[in-house]
């Protein structure tokens, strides 16, 4: 049924639901606002409005349809998603303490893929004996000296697969990120770059560049300054492949993000969103035509520091829900971190990747198109976001880019800690 003009039209059929609700005008959003003030007492509608300190954000207590500007957080349709949203489900091995045996239990609890943390130590024809690469995804997760891991990894993945497509997964480690943990100058941090790169294009599928927003969440920063920090490196990124002859898809097809989810479910979901967003704004910048199959790559992980090791069940149900966000937010592989005794390796990961099993089996979570679709205060957060993060990033580069930002924030928190 087409619906012209709500407010004129008289529902036909009593037994017809219909948006107009039978006939009846649908209500202003002044309606709501004196509704609000007659229901709470107070004079002024701003007295209900909420700051957010950290997100430097203000929060009315409802939104409607008037409060929608315009598209700006769904430019070319990039948002739009109809069908079924899949996603990976993936599970930590440590090759340094992990047995051959703990990994195959691991691989049996109905997982698409593994993190794989190694320092580049051993002979992976015996640490991943039961593997079958081109079966599973695999996310390596270097510990030790980057070159010499990924190197080896390389080598052992052309030893079992004749084709080099057949390998899905990516590296998870950002050089830029680490360059800002551990206080790497910027010549090193590029270098390694430009190495991962040239050692990871040829894999179709295997993505060998990861920008890695988590780091800067878990420093502290709001969702607005972690977006333009992250972009910011995608700035530096490009400019430093395409100086090298890359051309710009050739980059962009070897990179993916990495994010975590937080404790804020409607923001950590429109972050999510709007980083994806903000990315088809990249490509529209380098005249790049946008499809769904060329779209931006979020692993999104469980956060580290929302948690009580002495409370599991708790800790459980803020896994669940964080899943939840990530899955809401469209991530692409979802990794649930332990949330327990860690004592017990294979216990803990089998109940962590049951979390995302369960919202894909039994909620059906993966049968969905976009559910958040329709919610005025998530646009709302995405529009203010997006506005937000497109104003930083002007005075990110008119200050110097990432580098000058990342030392005048990293400088901040030094003298925070120091009064501290």
């Amino acid at each position: 049924m087409t619906l012209v003009n709500l407010q004129c039209y008289q529902n036909p059929n009593p037994n017809m639901t219909d948006k107009d609700f039978y006939g009846f005008p649908p209500p202003a959003k002044q309606d709501w606002i004196e509704q609000a003030l007659h229901d709470t007492g107070v004079r002024e509608f701003d007295e209900l409005v909420l700051w957010d300190a950290l997100e430097q954000l203000p929060y009315a207590p409802f939104y409607t349809e008037e409060d929608l500007g315009p598209s700006k957080r769904n430019p070319a349709g990039f948002l739009e998603r109809s069908h079924p949203h899949y996603w990976e489900n993936v599970a930590l091995v440590d090759l340094d303490k992990d047995t051959p045996e703990i990994i195959a239990s691991v691989i049996s609890n109905g997982i698409d893929g593994l993190v794989v943390q190694w320092s580049g130590k051993g002979d992976l024809n015996s640490l991943l004996s039961d593997i079958q690469p081109a079966y599973v995804s695999i996310w390596l997760k270097p510990t030790g000296e980057v070159k010499t891991v990924v190197t080896n990894f390389l080598s052992w993945i052309e030893s079992r697969l004749s084709d080099r497509s057949m390998l899905s997964g990516g590296i998870l480690w950002d050089p830029w990120a680490e360059g800002l943990h551990q206080e790497r100058p910027k010549g090193v941090v590029e270098e390694e770059a430009i190495w991962l790169h040239a050692a990871t294009k040829e894999f179709p599928d295997f993505k060998g560049i990861c920008m890695d927003f988590a780091i800067y969440r878990a420093r502290g920063v709001n969702a607005t300054r972690e977006i333009t920090l992250g972009f910011g490196v995608l700035v530096e990124l490009l400019d430093l492949l395409t100086a090298q002859g890359a051309a710009v898809t050739e980059v962009l097809d070897n990179l993916f993000v990495q994010l975590a989810t937080g404790n804020d479910y409607f923001l950590q979901i429109a972050k999510m969103k709007t980083v994806r967003v903000l990315f088809g704004k990249f490509l529209m910048l380098y005249d790049i035509k946008w499809s769904e199959n060329d779209s931006l790559h979020v692993f999104s992980t469980t956060s580290d520091f929302n948690r009580n090791d002495e409370d599991a069940y708790n800790n459980m149900v803020r896994n669940t829900v964080e899943a939840m966000m990530a899955i809401l937010g469209g991530a692409d592989t979802l990794w649930v971190k332990v949330h327990g005794d860690e004592s017990v390796p294979v216990f803990a990961r089998r109940i962590a990747a049951n979390i995302s099993n369960l919202l894909k089996y039994e909620s059906h979570f993966d049968e969905m198109g976009d559910a958040t679709s329709g919610a005025f205060y998530l646009a709302y957060l995405m529009d203010v976001i997006l506005e937000k993060v497109e104003s930083g990033l002007v005075q990110q580069e008119e200050s110097g880019g990432w580098w000058a930002m990342i030392s005048a924030f990293s400088q901040n928190k030094k003298s925070n800690d120091n009064e501290a």
